[in-house]
């Protein structure tokens, strides 16, 4: 099937990335956090917003918990849902095997993570060979097998952010390698008996713009800017994905494109109003508990 030209989220985003950072009292305070956001919400809301919590890896479990013991928040709101995710996965191809200290998108998915962040700027910085263009492919295949969303990043140097052309040139052809060959799904369906069509029948995604010299400043790309960018990025994906994805069976279908970068309590009201940005990547803020409220209720005020 064809992507729709028209890439429209229908829900609003607030992704927190609390790196390598968190504490069991972290997790306590956010629960309570959403707690508040939940029972102060006005459900007079034109569109729902979707919360997306990533914790380290040591943080998942006890976070999923804690959530639960409030009960089922995506249940009894409609406009507010909470999920969780991970940092990072695995390039290793399995899902199980004698590779120390690896961690399989099976494992995670087992323990209810929902999404899966795949090529940031920082985990490229610390380990290239991982962030490959295959071994990204190789991550993109064991989520969508095992049933988890990837949060696709995608951005550029400070270098190349001078001139539209060159930003232009380096998101589309960072889009392109990653998801204009599904050849590898084609090709795992084949040599894998308990893999059929039906696995990859859904294909979700959503995709991150972060410029790399915003990500840890203080430093907010130009809204001006953000919006041609996002722009920019939306026709890639609807004009450029979709001549490679009509000729195979697979219903591909990005959720929304997330902005990212510096992201504050402060800043968050003037992007906020971007048409074109589905939603927020939140590093450092994310730790900071009434930052990340008050983040929150700007998103939330722009819905009503």
């Amino acid at each position: 099937m064809m992507i729709d030209k028209k890439i429209t989220a229908n829900k609003k985003y607030v992704i927190c990335n609390w790196k390598m950072n968190g504490s069991v009292l972290l997790c306590e305070e956010y629960c309570r956090m959403i707690e508040n956001l939940v029972s102060c919400n006005d459900k007079n809301r034109i569109m729902p917003l979707e919360i997306i919590v990533l914790p380290p890896n040591p943080y998942i479990n006890i976070f999923s918990r804690l959530l639960d013991n409030l009960g089922d928040i995506n249940m009894q709101n409609d406009i507010i849902s909470v999920r969780v995710g991970a940092q990072s996965i695995s390039s290793v191809d399995f899902d199980f095997g004698s590779y120390t200290g690896e961690v399989s998108s099976k494992m995670l998915h087992d323990i209810g993570c929902s999404y899966i962040l795949i090529n940031h700027y920082e985990s490229k910085k610390i380990n290239p060979t991982c962030n490959s263009i295959k071994n990204i492919q190789i991550k993109l295949k064991n989520s969508w097998k095992n049933c988890l969303i990837p949060i696709v990043c995608i951005g550029h140097t400070i270098e190349e952010h001078d001139s539209i052309n060159s930003v232009q040139e380096k998101v589309f052809n960072e889009i392109n390698e990653i998801f204009s060959n599904f050849d590898f799904l084609i090709n795992e369906s084949r040599k894998n008996d308990h893999i059929n069509d039906k696995t990859f029948s859904k294909i979700e995604f959503l995709l991150a713009y972060e410029p790399s010299f915003t990500i840890g400043s203080d430093k907010l790309q130009e809204i001006d800017k953000v919006d041609v960018i996002c722009s920019i990025i939306k026709d890639i994906v609807s004009n450029n994905i979709e001549s490679n994805i009509q000729k195979y069976k697979f219903n591909i279908n990005m959720l929304g494109l997330i902005y990212g970068g510096s992201i504050d309590q402060f800043n968050i009201k003037y992007i906020c109003n971007s048409s074109k940005i589905d939603g927020f990547l939140i590093g450092r803020k994310s730790l900071d508990i009434e930052s990340l409220t008050n983040i929150c209720y700007n998103v939330l005020n722009r819905l009503s």
